[in-house]
């Protein structure tokens, strides 16, 4: 409910909780472990029998894990004994996304059984390819009347050491012909060749309160 009337231009509300509300729903709620699947197939609701590797409190769950266990907790913003909060639970979506690592990830608050204010964290990731191969073929025309083929590719290689490195690499070729009369052009033939390479290394650099 909001009042406006002689309130200075501000605004006056009143909130009520609705009746029933069942205990959990009054009490900050604390998380008590955080397990990380970070292999995980979405056939396979337990993330598959694998090696547990504890760092920072976190249980790191999985077999040939994608990242080093120091770099999946610089993603992850929640600790065991931590209330939760909306706002480290969007940091730790957003910073799991912009390793460009994984094409799922699901973070999943399980209660306590017995307690009303504790809650298990499990985060379920789903690697992408370590590498991929992509392509372009086409054909190119323009006014000075030369025609012919282009062709770009593109390489991509993740996880070079498991620290969510990328590498990437792209080319581009283009060669072109004169379709006019050969005396009317010195450069009955053109090429032009790129190559680019680059490698992104993120990393999370947070000052201590």
């Amino acid at each position: 409910m909001g009042d406006t009337i002689g309130n200075d231009h501000g605004v006056k509300l009143l909130l009520k909780l609705k009746d029933g509300l069942g205990p959990r729903h009054l009490e900050a709620q604390r998380l008590q472990e955080i397990k990380i699947y970070s292999n995980y197939q979405r056939s396979d609701q337990q993330g598959g029998l694998a090696d547990t590797t504890v760092y920072e409190g976190l249980q790191i769950i999985c077999q040939n894990c994608p990242l080093r266990p120091n770099i999946m907790a610089e993603a992850v913003a929640q600790r065991p004994g931590m209330l939760y909060n909306p706002q480290t639970h969007e940091q730790t979506i957003e910073r799991l996304a912009n390793y460009n690592t994984f094409q799922y990830i699901s973070l999943n608050y399980e209660p306590v059984e017995g307690q009303d204010s504790l809650l298990n964290l499990l985060i379920y990731l789903s690697p992408q390819l370590p590498r991929s191969i992509s392509g372009e073929v086409g054909a190119a025309y323009n006014s000075g009347r030369y025609f012919g083929p282009e062709v770009g590719f593109k390489y991509a290689n993740r996880n070079l050491r498991k620290g969510a490195e990328l590498l990437t690499l792209e080319g581009d070729v283009t060669y072109n012909f004169f379709l006019g009369p050969a005396n009317e052009s010195r450069i009955p033939r053109s090429g032009i060749f790129s190559l680019q390479t680059g490698i992104a290394i993120p990393r999370f650099w947070l000052p201590q309160r």
